[in-house]
């Protein structure tokens, strides 16, 4: 088999590289121009060289398994022929530049590498600390909405006890049997979102009585304007505004009057009876749901 087809052979079965088959091919062609046709190019032999030794690096790393880790560098040309070509010299004083340059790179000094390694420490270190406050913060978010969805299913519980109490159903029948009585409709038979409990103070955009809601999720209670129940002219209902509410509160255990408390960090009411509580948000409307005053 000839030597072309050999190498045709080996690069069909993807057992050689591209690169190799063209620094083989060049020594061929190289090679049977000097035999056949006596072709005294130096720039060729130069350039046949040079496959040669790409060959035998592929060849060392590739076939014979050797140490990978053997960086050779670039070829370090002949000396300059004192009748060569000026591309041939130029040829040759560009591979030494490669060779001198490889050199270079492969003796960097230890402090150079040193402070590298120090600079990837840095990085790394930095990383890991942000990776660690990302973590902070999301165990933070999740510990807020575990305890948000225990408040929401504590409010839902208490929701439908309330619905489910005899007291409510009470309410509900005497509030149908009085719209019965007054030809209300079905409708208007709960009158339970009509109910406004005052702040004692005064708007000063309508000049109308205040009225206590719940101003945001979360059960943080404000007091609105009973007319246009604007919520930019809403302020905060303060400490001693709620004490002095004046509101009744049976415990729904024991029956006691309940204490004006905080409960949780909402304002509430506590029986210091048998410790049952609730929040001021579950007596008041919410604001979306006062619908301004028609006039």
């Amino acid at each position: 088999m000839k030597f072309e087809e050999t190498v045709g052979l080996l690069k069909r079965q993807r057992l050689i590289p591209t690169e190799a088959v063209q620094y083989f091919t060049q020594l061929r062609m190289a090679g049977n121009a000097a035999a056949h046709e006596h072709d005294n190019d130096r720039n060729a032999a130069l350039q046949s060289l040079i496959s040669a030794y790409e060959i035998a690096k592929w060849f060392n790393r590739s076939v014979l398994k050797k140490d990978t880790s053997l960086n050779a560098g670039p070829l370090k040309p002949p000396p300059k022929p004192e009748d060569a070509t000026r591309e041939l010299k130029e040829e040759i004083d560009f591979l030494r530049q490669e060779a001198a340059r490889s050199e270079l790179a492969a003796t960097a000094t230890e402090a150079e590498i040193s402070e590298l390694s120090q600079r990837l420490e840095q990085e790394a270190a930095k990383h890991h600390a942000d990776l660690i406050r990302q973590e902070a913060t999301l165990r933070e978010r999740e510990d807020e909405l575990h305890r948000l969805e225990l408040d929401s299913m504590a409010r839902l519980k208490q929701v439908v006890a309330v619905a489910a109490s005899e007291p409510f159903r009470s309410f509900v029948k005497r509030s149908e049997a009085s719209a019965s009585r007054i030809g209300s409709t079905t409708e208007d038979a709960l009158p339970l979102t009509q109910l406004r409990i005052l702040s004692g103070r005064t708007s000063g955009c309508c000049g109308t009585p205040m009225i206590v809601v719940q101003g945001k999720k979360g059960g943080f209670i404000t007091q609105n304007c009973s007319q246009c129940n604007s919520f930019l002219s809403s302020r905060a209902l303060t400490r001693d505004e709620f004490v002095n509410l004046g509101i009744y509160v049976a415990c729904g255990k024991c029956r006691r009057q309940a204490e004006p408390s905080m409960v949780g960090r909402n304002y509430g009411y506590r029986c210091n009876h048998c410790g049952w509580r609730c929040e001021l948000a579950s007596l008041v409307p919410h604001y979306s749901d006062v619908e301004p005053l028609n006039d």
